[in-house]
């Protein structure tokens, strides 16, 4: 759904939003399936895949950033990633290629496609399309969540932290490092019960005024665990967890990223007393990948270059 064959983008886009390696596909790949990404994954040398589509249709439609809340229009440019799960910091790579391929507007709505279900964004650039880097800004007027603290197995306490399309197990760690065995020992003990596309286990290091984080992103359709160099919606869930915590006061929390990049994201009381998020970074434009012409993608991945000059390549 949403795809627009009339729009022709003959190239992928490797960005790095907070240092975070990510490949953003045009329209044509909407609906490539999980194999497809799975082989691009380590052909790119990055560690997640996205599609953009400037069409989406909405029903109803919906747009927080419109002053009346339910406006005439019904389709708005959208992301989906490679396992349906919702990545911020893939939202902030789709709103640099909207805006580069299909805007050209430094300010819009667009939808996140998170499994069936749709989470709207609205985003604004720092910077004009013609630019290799710009500092993107997203608000999302209503962002659901749920919270709970559970034991993990071991005697110690963790956070659980439920987004759409990802959920996050915040577990504090003064080392900054933890072992690959409790990495793994926690993804397992806690994937099993979650019900979301994806799931974050997260090193917390509390070091004031910031936060540090380790991530750890396991997406269930590809069964691909990764050690992301950086996780926006954890930093958007560590937020939550403490706006829901201190009595839902205005919270803003920055959180620096195994990259070293430094994000920010502020949570107030938005529509039906719920949370609103504002989430800033900086996105790096890294490079174009042009693909050969097809009516179908290529589920092989064999119209990609076997490697990118200048991109990590990871298997």
């Amino acid at each position: 759904m949403g795809e627009d064959e009339a729009v022709n983008v003959p190239h992928a886009a490797i960005l790095l939003p907070s240092g975070n390696p990510t490949c953003i596909l045009p329209a044509p790949f909407y609906d490539a399936p999980a194999a497809f990404f799975q082989r691009l994954l380590p052909r790119l040398g990055v560690e997640q895949v996205g599609v953009v589509t400037p069409r989406l249709h909405l029903t109803p439609p919906a747009d927080p950033g419109h002053p009346a809340g339910t406006p005439a229009r019904t389709t708005f440019p959208a992301l989906r990633m490679m396992g349906g799960e919702l990545s911020v910091n893939g939202l902030a790579s789709a709103f640099f290629a909207i805006y580069r391929w299909y805007e050209r507007r430094p300010r819009f709505s667009f939808a996140c496609d998170i499994a069936g279900d749709v989470l709207m964004v609205s985003g604004a650039a720092s910077h004009g399309p013609g630019e290799d880097r710009t500092d993107v800004s997203l608000r999302f007027g209503a962002f659901p969540f749920e919270t709970t603290r559970t034991a993990a197995g071991d005697g110690s306490r963790v956070r659980v932290v439920a987004l759409p399309g990802i959920t996050h197990v915040l577990v504090d760690d003064p080392t900054g490092e933890p072992a690959p065995a409790r990495v793994r020992e926690l993804v397992d003990r806690f994937a099993a019960g979650s019900p979301t596309a994806a799931l974050g286990v997260i090193f917390v290091r509390r070091t004031p005024p910031d936060v540090r984080i380790v991530p750890y992103v396991y997406v269930r359709a590809l069964d691909v665990l990764t050690r992301e160099t950086s996780c926006g919606s954890a930093a958007v869930a560590l937020a939550l967890d403490a706006w829901r915590r201190s009595g839902r006061r205005v919270t803003s929390m920055g959180v620096v990223q195994p990259s070293g990049a430094r994000v920010h994201v502020r949570v107030t009381r938005g529509q039906d007393a719920g949370p609103a998020v504002e989430f800033t970074t900086g996105v790096r434009w890294l490079q174009d990948v042009p693909f050969a012409p097809a009516v179908e993608p290529d589920v092989s991945g064999a119209q990609f270059p076997l490697a990118v000059p200048g991109a990590r390549q990871t298997g």
